[in-house]
C-alpha cells in the first residue's frame, strides 16, 4: 500500500483563512448595501445634496424669473424598497389659468406648465442655447421641447412689479439642478459608500 504525505503550512492555513475572511466580508458589505438602511441613508445624502445644488444654481434666480420657493418645496422623495429604487422629483407647476395674458394667447398653453422642467432646461431662446440644452440626452424621457417661434405653448413670462402683470418673453436659462445631482453622483458615489461602510 503506497501512501502520500501532504504538508499544510502555516503560509498556505493563512492564505485559506484569508480567502475565506475576504468572502465573508464581501458577501457581508454586499448584504448591508442591499438594506433598508443603506437606501434610507442613500437617500437623504442624495436629498441634501439637491438641496444644496439647487440653492447653489438658483442664487441668481429673481422672482420675475421663477418662484423659488415653490420650487424649492416641490422637491419630493420616494423609497420603493422590494425593488430598491430612490425617486427624487419635483412636482412643481405654474398654473397659466392665473395669468394674465389674452385668451387668444391662453389658447396656445397648457392649464399647467412644469416649472421643474423649466427651471432644469430652460425655454425660449435662451433656453435653446444654454448649456442645459445640450444636455437633455441624459434623461430617458428628453421630449422637451423649446419654443423658439412666438413664444409658443413653452413660453415663458416675468411679471412686472410696477403694473403686477405677466408678459410673456425670450426665454428662461435652465439651470441643470437634476442634471448637477447625476454629475455629482457619478463623481462622489464610491465616497458616499466608503462613509457608509465606514460606520458599521
Amino acid at each position: 500500500m503506497k501512501t502520500r504525505q501532504i504538508t499544510v503550512d502555516n503560509e498556505m492555513l493563512v492564505d485559506v483563512a484569508i480567502d475565506i475572511a475576504v468572502d465573508d466580508i464581501v458577501d457581508e458589505i454586499i448584504d448591508k448595501l442591499n438594506s433598508k438602511d443603506f437606501l434610507n441613508y442613500l437617500a437623504k445624502v442624495l436629498q441634501q445634496e439637491l438641496h444644496n445644488i439647487a440653492i447653489s444654481r438658483l442664487t441668481t434666480v429673481t422672482k420675475e424669473d421663477a418662484d423659488k420657493s415653490l420650487y424649492l418645496n416641490s422637491m419630493k422623495l420616494d423609497i420603493d424598497y422590494s425593488n430598491q429604487i430612490i425617486s427624487l422629483y419635483n412636482d412643481a407647476e405654474i398654473d397659466t389659468s392665473t395669468r394674465n395674458i389674452s385668451e387668444e394667447k391662453r389658447a396656445n398653453y397648457p392649464l399647467k406648465l412644469s416649472l421643474a422642467s423649466i427651471v432644469e432646461f430652460g425655454i425660449g431662446y435662451t433656453g435653446a442655447n444654454s448649456e442645459a440644452a445640450s444636455k437633455l440626452d441624459v434623461f430617458d424621457n428628453n421630449d422637451w421641447e423649446y419654443d423658439v417661434n412666438n413664444h409658443g405653448s413653452e413660453g415663458w413670462y416675468y411679471k412686472d412689479p410696477k403694473s403686477d402683470r405677466y408678459f410673456w418673453t425670450n426665454g428662461f436659462e435652465g439651470r441643470q439642478v437634476f442634471i448637477g445631482l447625476i454629475e455629482w453622483i457619478e463623481n462622489n458615489i464610491s465616497q458616499v459608500i466608503d462613509k457608509y461602510i465606514d460606520t458599521l
